[in-house]
C-alpha cells in the first residue's frame, strides 16, 4: 500500500501462496475481502499482514477507510 493504492492492484498466484501486505503509506488502511471473508484489521503505517490464499478463485478486496482503494488476487 502506497499513495492510497494497492501495488500491484492485481496479482496472480498459485494456490497456497501467502501474500504479505505492507502499509508503506502515511494513512491507516485495511485489506478487507468484498462480501466478507478475510480482513486484516487496521494497518497503521509500517504494519504488515500476511494471508495464505489456499483455494483457487478470484478474491476482490478493498480498504475500509478508503473504499476507492481496490485490489484483486487471482488464485490458480
Amino acid at each position: 500500500m502506497v499513495a492510497n493504492a494497492y501495488t500491484p492492484a492485481t496479482l496472480t498466484i498459485p494456490a497456497g501462496t501467502p501474500i504479505r501486505f505492507v502499509n508503506r503509506d502515511g494513512e491507516i488502511h485495511t485489506v478487507s475481502q468484498q462480501g466478507g471473508g478475510f480482513d486484516s484489521g487496521l494497518l497503521f503505517p509500517g504494519d504488515s499482514w500476511t494471508y495464505a490464499f489456499d483455494r483457487p478463485g478470484t478474491y476482490a478486496y478493498f480498504c475500509l477507510p478508503h473504499p476507492f482503494m481496490v485490489g484483486t488476487v487471482i488464485v490458480e
